[in-house]
C-alpha cells in the first residue's frame, strides 16, 4: 500500500514537472530550499524503479552510504525528478540487466547521486549526431539554474545565488 501511495505521489510530481519545463525554458524556475531526508528521497525513487525494472525483467538495487547526512537543505521534488528521469531511462534501455541508484558524500561536502546500468549504451556515432543536432536546436537552461539544480548541499553548505 505504501508503494502505491508513493507511486501516486510520483505521478502528481510528474504532472508538476511538465509544468516546470516551461518555467525552466523561461529561466523562472524557483528551487525550494527546505530541509529533507535524502535517504528517504532515494528510497522512494528506488522503489518506483524496482517496480519498473521487474516489469522489464531487469533487476535494480540501491546503495546509500552510511555517512550520508539524514537532513539536508534543498529541493527534494527536483532531486526526485532528476533521479526518476535518469533511473527511468536506465530501466527503459536495460532489458534483463541491472540498474543501480546510489548516494554518497562527495569530497566537497555535497552529496553525489548516480544511476548506472548494464544497458547497451549509445554508440559514439549516435551520440555525436544527436549532440550536434541538439546544440543547434535546443538552447541550454541558464547556467545558474542548471548548476543549482545539480548542487545538493550538505547541512554545512549553503545555497548561493
Amino acid at each position: 500500500m505504501e508503494t502505491a501511495r508513493r507511486c501516486g505521489e510520483a505521478l502528481l510530481a510528474l504532472l508538476n514537472d511538465i509544468l516546470d519545463v516551461s518555467k525552466m525554458d523561461a529561466g523562472k524556475l524557483q528551487l525550494e530550499r527546505i530541509d529533507f531526508d535524502p535517504r528517504a528521497c532515494l528510497e522512494m525513487v528506488a522503489d518506483i524503479l524496482a517496480m519498473r525494472a521487474r516489469e522489464r525483467r531487469a533487476s535494480s538495487s540501491r546503495s546509500i552510504d552510511a555517512a550520508l547526512p539524514s537532513r539536508v537543505n534543498g529541493d527534494p521534488a527536483r532531486l526526485r525528478q532528476v533521479l526518476l528521469n535518469l533511473g527511468s531511462n536506465a530501466v527503459k534501455f536495460t532489458a534483463r540487466g541491472h540498474v543501480l541508484i546510489r548516494a554518497e558524500p562527495a569530497p566537497d561536502g555535497r552529496i553525489r547521486f548516480s544511476v548506472t546500468d548494464t544497458g547497451p549504451g549509445i554508440s559514439a556515432e549516435v551520440q555525436d549526431a544527436s549532440s550536434s543536432r541538439s546544440r543547434r536546436r535546443i538552447p541550454p537552461p541558464p547556467a545558474s539554474t542548471a548548476a543549482r539544480a545539480w548542487a545538493w548541499p550538505s547541512p554545512a553548505s549553503s545555497w548561493s545565488s
